[in-house]
């Protein structure tokens, strides 16, 4: 694979997971949510659309679904969906770090195998 489309690649697995990030810190600062009335849905939708860091998570996914659909012009799909699962391993990097979450043995387990997996699959991408 040439290095633009490698950097594409990172972009995408970067702006996915820092967005998925925003959202989850978004979502703890939005407190509990009862979606049991129609009136709590759309208190639910407000809070979600005026909370900056949520639009800003929200954006960030656009711009990897964005470079996703590039990516797709140049690749096949059955290499672009595995390698973009590498959010699955930043994502947790970036919440140890930023989050203070812990992840626990067996979810590193998990973690590994999407590894080994995507490595299976960029082998053969030509």
């Amino acid at each position: 694979m040439e290095i633009k489309i490698i950097a594409i690649f990172v972009l995408s697995i970067l702006f996915g997971a820092v967005g998925a990030l925003l959202m989850k810190v978004g979502a703890g600062q939005m407190g509990a949510i009862q979606l049991d009335s129609s009136q709590a849905v759309i208190g639910f939708l407000a809070k979600m659309v005026t909370s900056p860091t949520i639009l800003g998570g929200m954006a960030l996914y656009f711009f990897s679904a964005a470079l996703w659909l590039y990516l797709l012009t140049k690749l096949d799909i059955s290499v672009v969906q595995p390698v973009l699962a590498l959010t699955y391993v930043a994502t947790p990097i970036l919440a140890i770090f930023f989050l203070n979450e812990e992840v626990p043995p067996i979810r590193w387990v998990g973690i590994l195998i999407i590894i080994f997996g995507v490595f299976v699959v960029a082998r053969t991408a030509a």
